[in-house]
């Protein structure tokens, strides 16, 4: 058994009224602590979530060798299909020349906190580097 649950065992085992008191400060400490490690799990989860995207779309930009208006849409519907939100955003323009050098980033943010009590945003950034496969003729 976890050293923790041994304390609070104990505290509770005591016939004092001010171990009550401890316990219920130790089972609430205890609580934040879980709620806080769960929410920090699903933002280290949700940038994995959007490394693999921008993988994903810079597969798709490399296989197509074109980043337009066009591309832009099938990234988000992409985004959309694997539940990731995130602004798409490439370095380069137009027709990408073969076996260019280009920079996929997906921007996103992820909240870390208890409920709406005390938290913050953290911006996530999901960033892959591919070369065009298109040959284009002049």
């Amino acid at each position: 058994m976890p050293k923790i649950f041994a304390k609070i065992r104990d505290k509770l085992g005591e016939k004092k009224g001010v171990a009550y008191i401890d316990a219920v400060i130790m089972i609430l400490c205890t609580t934040m602590i879980l709620v806080f490690t769960i929410s920090v799990g699903g933002t280290i989860y949700r940038k994995i979530q959007i490394d693999a995207a921008a993988v994903e779309v810079k597969r798709m930009v490399e296989i197509d060798g074109v980043y337009n208006s066009i591309e832009k849409t099938k990234a988000q519907s992409l985004l959309t299909k694997s539940s990731v939100t995130a602004i798409v955003s490439c370095d380069a323009n137009g027709q990408i020349p073969l076996n260019s050098e280009f920079t996929i980033t997906l921007t996103g943010s992820s909240f870390v906190g208890v409920g709406n009590i005390g938290g913050f945003s953290i911006p996530l950034y999901g960033t892959s580097v591919g070369h065009s496969e298109a040959y284009w003729k002049d």
